[in-house]
């Protein structure tokens, strides 16, 4: 009888024991502590995400998601141990994040995200706002459906001047999977001057270089991967149910096996309205795409070119591309495909604060030329001789605001960012042989 008393005390303590034990994990899990970034969360003095613990802080704190908050990421950032403490999406389908966030030409590399059975995967779950200048690298990201290195889920926002690399993306629903290296499903969003590289693959409906499932426009987009797709796969778009494409190239390996395939898209949404005329609810402009890489593909709404014809010009000027702002060829970047002036001449980044240049100095230069200082609204300038070089300030999206002739010899330009709005520059100098970049952020400018 004693016997049997103690082995039900020594049960009853045991449980007990448990019971405190995993009560005091999910408390230690709902304490669990990530490091709030800096800043005000205005758009003169933004959120600082510096750190993957302040990335956490973001995904899990949704009370900062809405359209009156900004980001902006300061440094890059390993995410390597989300493969071990994974992390959730920033906006999901409940509550959509509409906040703005500047990549600032930083990148989040090595992120691991993988939920096959969950909606909408990425680094933005749900975003309905504006994502520029950032870039996603060397990442593995698995969904449902709705899946993207940057987002899962674009609706009426942008992604701007953002690249994906060396991705690894999956989508896993058999019936629609919308999966794109850049995002997953556009709704009512637009995607301009993105680039993506790596492997994107669904096993349902929709899957592209860029965008998986479109209904939006895809402008000034390219795309360097493997596609592997079921039904409605593209280099660039998967399906497209209302938009534009244009001014897009496709040098992407792309899976034959498969229904609905092209080397920029794989299907567009069509009415018919004779019994054998089709009215089609998405349009193809100037894009191009490499037929040496994909023999077998056919794709009936965009133009096919050879490795030459795709590595030439004149190919993208005679349709109408801009190769003086936007568009750069460089025997020694990007395999001889066309690249963005914003990427391949830019090394690093300063601050502007209330509309003028402060104590920003680049610690080398591009090609020994270049911007050597730049001070209270001045920029410090050495020019080789015999370079006599341009000087131009662009916007983002490629607009020129400033053109200044320089003579050889150490040279001080005024820039006057007062009249400008808050935002990111790019400040270009190009001569006879050589060219250097500098990408400015200006920010505290009152009512810009």
């Amino acid at each position: 009888m004693k016997k049997a008393r103690s082995l039900l005390f020594f049960k009853f303590s045991c449980s007990v024991f448990l019971l405190i034990i995993c009560g005091f994990s999910q408390l230690s899990a709902k304490l669990h502590y990530w490091a709030p970034p800096d800043g005000m969360g205005t758009e003169s003095d933004p959120y600082q995400i510096s750190t993957l613990d302040n990335l956490r802080w973001l995904a899990e704190n949704s009370d900062y998601w809405s359209s009156e908050n900004y980001y902006i990421l300061t440094k890059d950032i390993d995410a390597a141990k989300t493969k071990t403490t994974p992390v959730t999406p920033i906006g999901n389908s409940s509550i959509t994040f509409k906040a703005t966030f500047h990549g600032a030409g930083h990148k989040i590399k090595n992120l691991y995200m993988n939920d096959s059975s969950t909606n909408y995967i990425g680094l933005f779950g749900c975003v309905g706002s504006i994502i520029d200048s950032l870039g996603v690298t060397n990442s593995n990201i698995t969904g449902n459906e709705g899946v993207g290195a940057i987002a899962g889920y674009l609706a009426n926002g942008q992604i701007n001047y953002c690249f994906a690399t060396d991705d690894t993306v999956t989508g896993k629903s058999s019936e629609n999977s919308c999966a794109g290296i850049i995002a997953g499903w556009t709704e009512y969003g637009n995607i301009n001057g993105c680039f993506a590289s790596g492997i994107i693959t669904a096993a349902g409906k929709g899957c592209g270089g860029i965008v998986g499932w479109q209904r939006g426009n895809v402008c000034n987009c390219y795309a360097r991967a493997t596609v592997n797709g079921t039904s409605r796969y593209g280099g660039i778009s998967g399906f497209i149910y209302s938009g534009v494409d244009s001014n897009c190239y496709s040098a992407s390996k792309i899976d034959t096996s498969g229904s609905d395939k092209g080397g920029i898209v794989g299907l567009i949404e069509s009415i018919l309205i004779l019994p054998i005329v089709k009215s089609y609810n998405g349009t193809i402009n100037s894009c191009f795409w490499d037929t040496s890489l994909c023999s077998g593909i056919i794709d009936s709404f965009a133009t096919g070119k050879s490795t030459t014809e795709m590595q030439t010009q004149s190919t993208y000027t005679d349709s109408g591309w801009d190769f003086t702002n936007l568009w750069v060829i460089s025997s020694d970047k990007n395999d001889n495909y066309p690249g963005f002036i914003w990427y391949n001449t830019i090394d690093s980044l300063d601050s502007i604060t209330t509309g003028t240049i402060k104590s920003a100095i680049r610690t080398n230069t591009i090609q020994n030329f270049g911007m050597e200082r730049m001070q209270n609204g001045k920029v410090q300038l050495i020019v080789p001789d015999n370079e006599f070089p341009t000087l131009r300030l662009f916007s983002m999206n490629g607009k020129m605001l400033m053109t200044k002739h320089l003579s050889a010899g150490r040279t001080i330009i005024d820039v006057n960012a007062m009249h400008l709005p808050n935002g990111f520059y790019i400040m270009r100098m190009q001569g006879k042989t050589m060219v250097a970049g500098q990408k400015i952020f200006v920010s505290g400018n009152p009512g810009k």
